[in-house]
């Protein structure tokens, strides 16, 4: 049986956004982890399986339909990211149209949540709950036999009868060493090879999933569950594969949702890469300010850390409380102070919009963000996706019907058409962009005077992407 997995084109390949005349930002994804990790367990279970990524190759629906003709799948895997749901179900629509007895099954973090929503199209066969690689693999081999699928643990369906029916949630894989590398070769991987910001060369890494906390505005933890990591060994051992197939690496960009929270294994993974001479590939991370301390940011610099993402949120306590994230200011500022002194750029991450957000708070998070001084800040407006606390606050009445038409003709870097927006009251969704827009020149104008050199750098290596970007902020687009 052929197997396609297909990460779907971005939504200005449908309407309304193919006939507009400005196009919403790119969405800046790496090698499709997801699918490449889905592809190689069925290679391991003697599947024909390939990759098309239409998002990445800005390929029009067209295209991709013609790719899917040629390879002639029995069954297509798309992943449904909240982004470009419309493009992915346009998509799904127009496959079953080219050829009925194709399978369609959805995965992924929105379809996980929002499975009974999707299956009212017909042309949907199954929607995957949760993680996917062995419910992805036994749904294959059951519709490969001809067998009914209806005990195959996390999946969601149409009965004979029409009725939506969910089978029971599958047990999360303990040991993640067991699943097999992505599998990165069955596209042109060398295209995903990027530069940005401080990482030269840089591929991505996912060394562990979920998260050991619960904001209301995230999915992923919800999806994922508990945090369970790799062993430092296996994440080496896949470090030193990449580096030997495509010498050309210089960075890495570690994925997980939580790198540091668990402080033994970053610092014997960070011994390992020095041991092992992997100490010279520069590598970003994303971290929890309540996890970072001297020991453990001393041994990330040795290992070759350029720079750590924060997600702060806001600078109100109130604020904070509400949204359940359960850190206070006072690590933040540890956080920036730990990581600045070892030489590691501090990239802080704020938004605005939050459950019970005014502007005395909004005041006090651009005042923090100052008061950080964190090497790079970043503001946006608080999106709502489907398994959050902030679905159950706000609402939506159909993610597949949501558009924001006034960012169809106009659209925004703070946020996206597509996704809905946590209005608190007294605030609209224009009123927040702009916020967002206001601080974000300022930081601009900040940075420029006092970092002229990086931002030349910037010009100069990303010329089109940074031109762009800057203008974007000051037109508030």
């Amino acid at each position: 049986m052929r197997v396609l997995l297909i990460f779907p084109p971005n939504v200005e390949t449908v309407e309304p956004f193919k006939s507009a005349k400005v196009k919403p930002p790119p969405l800046m994804w790496g090698f499709p982890l997801g699918l490449g990790y889905l592809a190689a367990v069925l290679k391991q279970k003697g599947f024909e399986v390939s990759i098309l990524d239409a998002c990445f190759d800005s390929l029009s629906m067209e295209e991709t339909l013609a790719k899917v003709k040629a390879y002639h799948p029995d069954l297509v895997g798309i992943g449904s990211l909240t982004h470009v749901l419309r493009s992915s179900i346009e998509l799904a629509k127009k496959i079953r149209q080219l050829d009925s007895a194709i399978k369609i099954i959805f995965g992924g973090p929105h379809a996980t949540y929002d499975y009974q929503n999707l299956l009212k199209f017909d042309y949907i066969d199954y929607i995957v709950i949760g993680e996917g690689e062995r419910t992805f693999v036994e749904l294959c081999e059951k519709i490969k036999s001809g067998s009914s699928a209806e005990d195959v643990l996390g999946i969601a369906y149409r009965a004979k009868d029409g009725a939506i029916k969910k089978t029971s949630f599958r047990p999360l894989i303990e040991d993640l060493d067991n699943l097999p590398f992505p599998s990165r070769e069955l596209l042109d991987f060398r295209k995903y090879i990027k530069s940005y910001g401080v990482l030269e060369k840089s591929v991505d890494v996912m060394s562990s999933r979920g998260c050991t906390n619960r904001c209301v505005f995230c999915s992923s933890s919800h999806l994922f569950g508990r945090w369970r990591t790799r062993s430092p060994e296996n994440i080496i051992i896949e470090i030193r594969e990449l580096i030997s197939k495509y010498p050309e690496i210089r960075s890495i960009n570690f994925m997980d949702d939580d790198f540091t929270a668990d402080k033994s294994r970053v610092l014997k993974l960070c011994s390992l890469m020095v041991s092992d001479g992997l100490s010279k590939y520069n590598w970003v991370c994303l971290a929890r300010v309540d996890q970072l301390d001297e020991e453990m940011v001393q041994a990330m610099k040795a290992a070759g850390c350029k720079r750590v993402h924060l997600g702060i949120e806001s600078g109100s306590p109130e604020i904070l409380k509400n949204i359940n994230k359960r850190i206070s200011l006072d690590q933040a500022r540890t956080a920036v102070r730990l990581l600045t002194n070892a030489g590691i750029e501090a990239y802080s991450f704020f938004m605005v919009g939050h459950p019970g957000e005014t502007k005395e708070s909004i005041a006090l998070t651009r005042k923090f963000a100052n008061e950080l001084k964190s090497a790079n800040t970043g503001f946006f407006v608080t999106q709502i996706f489907p398994g959050t606390r902030l679905e159950q606050l706000q609402p939506v009445a159909s993610w597949t019907d949501y558009i924001y038409e006034p960012e169809v003709k106009r659209p925004s870097i703070f946020t996206h058409p597509c996704v809905p927006n946590f209005i608190p009251e007294g605030f609209t969704r224009e009123s927040l962009k702009k916020i967002c827009a206001g601080i974000t020149q300022q930081l601009i104008l900040k940075h420029f005077s006092s970092r002229y050199g990086l931002f030349l750098k910037k010009f100069i290596t990303e010329p089109k992407s940074t031109i762009e970007y800057v203008s974007r902020v000051f037109l508030n687009r």
